[in-house]
């Protein structure tokens, strides 16, 4: 009887090794010391002048003669291989390609159940090599060729729960971003094509936001790639390889949002109708030296630039926008969607025209374009200078 409980405990010890031996090692990530950046917007110069940035203003229309190219709104937009990607997410929920005159060439794949097809598209990515999409529903990320032929769809399904954002690294892993209600082991996860777990990078804590709808968290910005998650003070950089490379805190208030309310998103709206403090939401923009996206400044939103560079920052708030007593500016980056060292890319529609104070900027031709539902794209081509004194 000994013997065969000592036999037991062998087999069962092998057994183990061989587990061991199979299981790939998952390395988590931390922000480290030298990754940290850290500023109190109050603290810094509200004098920034966005119009001291611009070197020229040029104009993109978006056609819209094809039946596949209506766009309702652009949730992500990426600029990469000389063409123009854009997220039609609460619309068409298809990412929608034109070249950079605004000649719309394809969307991406098609809606269907089979393969290369698509319910919806949650999110998506570009880079050298493709276009990917991920498929929430059906548990899939499809790639493209660039010509918009299909490649290869690789499945989570019975693996991961709760990916709600990706990028796609140089060596073509998948970084993804968590919903925190599905999945709590960390806010990004580095995973092979498999979605075998690499890394866990930055772990979800206590007072991360829960029940806020998160699209496209990452954003690529030329060579800059930010994570973003929402209602938090940090902004992350990361490199093409999936490494983490910065971290940038930015409170906006001189007092911090409370725990108890920052990690319920419901508590979070329902204090800011009272206008008690000011948070980012929407994704944000970073080239290097600009910090750019739309926020919450108490109960309206505003549009927030930060230089941290040269310690300067503007908030401009959209409160009486929609009344007659207020305009918005075309020298201001109203309603940014891209982001890169050389340029602001920012969406207009027929509305955000009826605001704009210097109409006599924009030409005939679009102002037709817009009163029909159409888009254009005012792009801000950036000065070499990076003073700004």
């Amino acid at each position: 009887m000994i013997c065969m409980f000592y036999r037991i405990l062998a087999i069962c010890a092998f057994a183990m090794t061989l587990l061991g031996c199979g299981h790939k090692e998952k390395v988590s990530v931390f922000v480290t010391n030298d990754m940290k950046d850290s500023c109190l917007v109050s603290s810094l110069s509200n004098t920034l002048d966005m119009n001291s940035y611009v070197d020229s203003l040029s104009f993109i229309s978006l056609d819209d003669s094809d039946a596949n190219s209506f766009i309702k709104d652009i949730n992500k937009c990426i600029i990469k291989n000389d063409r123009i990607y854009l997220l039609d997410f609460f619309g068409t929920e298809s990412v929608k390609v034109f070249d950079l005159s605004g000649k719309f060439l394809f969307m991406v794949g098609a809606k269907g159940g089979g393969p290369g097809e698509f319910f919806r598209t949650f999110d998506f990515d570009v880079n050298d090599n493709g276009i990917y999409l991920l498929d929430v529903r059906n548990r899939k990320i499809i790639e493209y060729a660039l010509d918009n032929s299909f490649r290869e769809e690789y499945r989570y399904d019975g693996k991961l729960s709760g990916i709600n954002s990706f990028f796609v690294t140089n060596q073509s892993n998948f970084v993804l971003g968590m919903d925190k209600e599905i999945y709590d082991d960390a806010k990004v996860l580095l995973v092979n094509q498999e979605f075998e777990i690499i890394q866990h990078i930055l772990p979800f804590n206590e007072k991360d936001t829960q029940g806020q709808l998160k699209i496209g968290s990452f954003r690529r910005c030329g060579d800059n790639i930010v994570f973003y998650y929402p209602v938090s003070d940090d902004i992350y950089l990361f490199e093409e390889s999936g490494k983490l490379g910065k971290k940038y805190t930015i409170p906006l208030n001189d007092q911090p949002i409370s725990d108890d309310i920052r990690s319920d998103y419901k508590k979070i709206v329902a204090e800011r109708k009272l206008g008690g403090f000011n948070y980012f939401h929407e994704p944000i923009y970073y080239n290097g030296s600009l910090f750019l996206t739309t926020m919450f400044y108490g109960s309206s939103k505003a549009l927030f630039c930060l230089d941290i560079v040269n310690q300067k920052y503007v908030i401009k708030s959209y409160e009486g926008i929609m009344d007659l007593f207020k305009k918005l500016s075309i020298h201001d980056f109203n309603f940014p969607v891209y982001v890169d060292n050389n340029q602001i890319v920012c969406s207009m529609n027929q509305m955000i025209y009826e605001k704009m104070k210097e109409k006599e900027m924009i030409d005939p031709a679009y102002i037709t374009m817009l009163k029909e539902g159409g888009t254009l794209l005012l792009v801000y081509h950036l000065k070499n200078d990076k003073t700004h004194e």
